[in-house]
């Protein structure tokens, strides 16, 4: 019974003081909603990208690093280093929270960065991806110098090899011409002494002088000497010629290395940035009727609170 008689004298007191209550929980939900609207602001999305340097190896492109390790390195490795700076120069925590969420993936060779931020910190958004991006190309670039260096390491090498074959073909072709001339020298002596030879044994077939026998020896075995040194030489001339031909063979191979170590050198194209720091998009933040309707429910459930306050402060006056 007593229920019965409160919910009444609710009400009357409700209808008493409508305009009190109607004025506080309009005034309620104006807060409220201003709020929403406030605190739930426009998003500014930045990105930038940055390509991965490559080298050529036998006419194909080969990467200096894996874009999908780079990527999965960013949040790990160069972001805490690009907050700290950040940090040293005063940026709010909110902005380096927001920034700390930013998120990378490779796609192909490329490497995209992207943060979300409130536009305000749309400049402190832009000096962290920089600072980002001047550590991938800091480490791409040593990456870089260390195969440069090994490849001037490896043409150098091939430049000497070159030269000392060079000098190789240069001493067996003069050593074949010697040869060359020796031989000529021999055959002409050898055409002599059997020139010769043929004169005396027909000067012994007619009148045989007592020392006849022993010129026609000697002669004999001068030739024989002769003809044995030009069968050593003719040795020698096929031996050389086969080692001319092998030294020319490897002369051939390593210019060939030392034109694909320039030529490797030569291609190696930096990491680079293809895409610096800049807005993309912004974007209202969704502000879906839920909370308004939040919102209302709140100021309503303070009117009912006031007009039960009201009611009490009544009756105890009563």
């Amino acid at each position: 019974m007593a229920d019965k008689i409160m919910k009444p004298s609710v009400v009357r007191s409700f209808l008493s003081y409508r305009w009190i209550l109607l004025s506080i929980g309009g005034v309620t939900f104006l807060l409220l909603a201003t709020a929403i609207f406030l605190l739930v602001g426009p998003l500014t999305t930045i990105r930038s990208a940055i390509d991965i340097g490559s080298f050529t190896v036998n006419g194909k492109d080969e990467l200096l690093d894996v874009p999908d390790l780079v990527a999965k390195r960013i949040p790990v490795v160069y972001v805490p280093l690009a907050l700290l700076e950040l940090g040293k120069k005063g940026v709010p925590a909110p902005t380096l929270s927001a920034l700390r969420n930013s998120t990378a993936e490779s796609i192909g060779r490329t490497v995209a960065l992207q943060s979300v931020i409130d536009p305000s910190a749309e400049t402190d958004a832009k000096q962290f991806q920089q600072n980002v991006l001047d550590q991938i190309i800091g480490a791409q670039k040593r990456r870089s110098d260390f195969i440069r260096e090994g490849i001037a390491a490896r043409t150098v090498l091939a430049k000497k090899s070159t030269d000392d074959l060079s000098q190789q073909i240069t001493n067996s072709l003069k050593a074949s011409n010697d040869f060359e001339e020796l031989s000529d020298e021999l055959r002409a002596s050898l055409r002599s002494q059997r020139e010769d030879l043929a004169a005396q044994q027909a000067r012994d077939a007619q009148q045989p002088p007592p020392s006849s026998t022993d010129d026609t020896k000697r002669s004999r075995e001068l030739i024989s000497a002769q003809l044995n040194l030009l069968a050593s030489l003719s040795i020698e001339r096929t031996e050389l010629a086969r080692d001319l031909m092998a030294t020319r063979t490897e002369h051939a191979s390593q210019e060939s290395a030392l034109a694909e170590a320039q030529l490797l050198l030569k291609s190696i194209n930096e990491t680079r940035v293809s895409l610096a720091p800049e807005r993309a998009t912004t974007t209202e933040r969704s502000r879906p009727l839920k909370f308004l309707f939040i919102a209302a429910v709140a100021s309503i459930l303070v009117m009912f609170a006031a007009a039960a306050l009201l009611h009490n402060f009544a009756e105890t006056k009563t």
